[in-house]
C-alpha cells in the first residue's frame, strides 16, 4: 500500500515541473490572453502541487516514515499535517510573490529570486524526501544522515521564506506610512483651503453657503466658528423660515436640522414655517404611501432616521423657547408613518413621538405656571 503514495507524488512533481517551465524557463507574455493563460497555469499548477504534497506528507506520516518524531497511524498523520501546515503558513508570502508574472518589477529582483527559491525549492525538497521515505530500501530508509539533511534543507528554505515575509511586511508598512503621509498632507491642504474660503463669507451670503461649513468634512474649528457666526447673523431666522418653505425637500430638512444644531433661541416666527413644513412632509408621505403595496411600506426606511428624529427635537425646542405646541403636527407625521406598516420606522417612530409629546406637555405646563 505504501507504494500507492507514489501516484500523488508523481502528480506533484509533474505539476511543479510544469509551473517551473511556465514561470522560469518560458518567456512570460507581457499582456493579452497569453499572459492571462500563463497566470492561470502558474496559479493552478502551484495549487495542485501543494494539494498533492499534502496527501504525500500525510501518508508518509501515517506509515511512520519520518524519523523525528517517531510516530505512525493517526498520531503520525496528525504530526505530519501539523508540520505541513506550519510550512505552508511560512511559505505563503513567497508563494504569492513567486506567482506574480512580473515579480521582479513589482517586488524587486532580490525578493523575486528568494521567493522563487522557496516556491520551487521547498516543495522539491519535500517531494524528494517523501520519495526516499516511500521507495528507499528498508535497510537504508531510516538513515539519520538523509533525514537530517532533508529536514535541514527544509528548515533553511523556511528561514529564507521568513526573511522574504519580514522584508515584504516591512515594505508594506513603509508604503502604508507614505500613503498616510500623503493623505494627511492632502487633508491639511483641503482644510487650509476651507479655512480660506470660509474667511471670505459675509452676512450677505445665503444661508446654504454658510451651512456647507457645518458638515463633518470640514475642520472642527471651522465648524464651530460657522455655528457661532451663523447664529449671530441678523437674518438667520428669516433665512430658516424661507428654507423651511422650500420645494427642495433636502433643503427644508436641512433647515430643521439647523434649528436644532445652531446655538440660537428660536422665536415664534419659526413656529408657523415649521408647522407648515411638517404638514407638507406628512402629506408627502401620505401620497407616497399609495405605492407601498409591493413592499408593505419598507420604502419609508429609505429616509434617514435622523430626518424623522429631528422633527421631534425641533418641536421640543420650540416648546422650550417659544411656548409652541406642535403635538398636533407630530400626530400628523405619526399617522403618515402608520401608512407604511412593514417599515422599521413604523415600529420605532410612534414610541419616540409619544415620549417627545410627553416632554412637550411638561414643558408647556411649566411655562404656564
Amino acid at each position: 500500500m505504501r507504494y500507492l503514495i507514489n501516484l500523488p507524488l508523481v502528480i506533484a512533481l509533474a505539476s511543479l515541473a510544469e509551473v517551473f517551465d511556465t514561470a522560469i524557463l518560458s518567456r512570460t507574455p507581457r499582456g493579452g490572453d497569453a499572459a492571462l493563460g500563463a497566470a492561470y497555469a502558474i496559479f493552478f499548477g502551484t495549487f495542485l502541487t501543494w494539494i498533492m504534497l499534502a496527501f504525500v506528507i500525510a501518508a508518509c506520516g501515517a506509515i511512520g516514515g519520518f524519523r523525528w518524531p517517531r510516530a505512525r497511524g493517526v498520531a503520525g498523520l496528525m504530526v505530519a499535517l501539523i508540520g505541513y501546515s506550519a510550512i505552508v503558513f511560512i511559505a505563503l508570502q513567497p508563494l504569492g510573490i513567486a506567482m506574480e508574472s512580473n515579480a521582479a518589477r513589482v517586488f524587486g529582483a532580490s525578493q523575486a529570486t528568494l521567493s522563487r527559491v522557496v516556491a520551487f525549492g521547498l516543495p522539491f525538497v519535500l517531494l524528494l524526501y517523501a520519495l526516499w521515505v516511500v521507495n528507499a530500501p528498508a535497510v537504508k530508509r531510516d538513515a539519520p544522515a538523509f533525514h537530517g539533511a532533508a529536514l535541514g534543507a527544509v528548515a533553511l528554505l523556511c528561514l529564507v521564506a521568513a526573511v522574504v515575509s519580514v522584508r515584504e511586511l516591512g515594505h508594506r508598512a513603509r508604503e502604508a506610512q507614505a500613503d498616510a503621509a500623503v493623505i494627511s498632507r492632502e487633508a491639511d491642504a483641503q482644510a487650509d483651503q476651507q479655512r480660506r474660503d470660509f474667511a471670505t463669507l459675509t452676512d450677505a451670503d445665503p444661508l446654504f453657503r454658510w451651512s456647507a461649513y457645518l458638515s463633518d468634512n470640514v475642520p472642527p474649528d471651522v465648524r464651530a466658528e460657522a455655528r457661532r457666526r451663523i447664529a449671530a447673523r441678523p437674518q438667520t431666522e428669516a433665512d430658516l423660515a424661507q428654507a423651511l418653505a422650500s420645494d427642495n425637500g433636502n433643503w427644508s430638512a436641512e433647515a430643521l436640522w439647523l434649528i436644532v444644531k445652531l446655538p440660537i433661541t428660536p422665536s415664534r416666527a419659526l413656529v408657523s414655517p415649521v408647522r407648515d413644513m411638517l404638514a407638507a412632509f406628512a402629506e408627502q408621505l401620505t401620497l407616497e404611501s399609495k405605492d407601498v403595496a409591493s413592499d408593505g411600506g419598507k420604502r419609508l426606511d429609505d429616509y434617514p432616521s435622523y430626518r424623522l428624529e429631528v422633527i421631534l427635537q425641533v418641536a421640543e425646542r420650540l416648546a422650550e423657547s417659544a411656548g409652541a405646541d406642535l403635538r398636533d403636527s407630530i400626530d400628523g407625521v405619526v399617522r403618515a408613518v402608520a401608512l407604511y406598516p412593514k417599515s422599521d420606522t413604523a415600529h420605532w417612530f410612534p414610541a419616540k413621538a409619544a415620549d417627545a409629546k410627553a416632554r412637550i406637555g411638561k414643558t408647556l405646563a411649566t411655562r404656564h405656571e
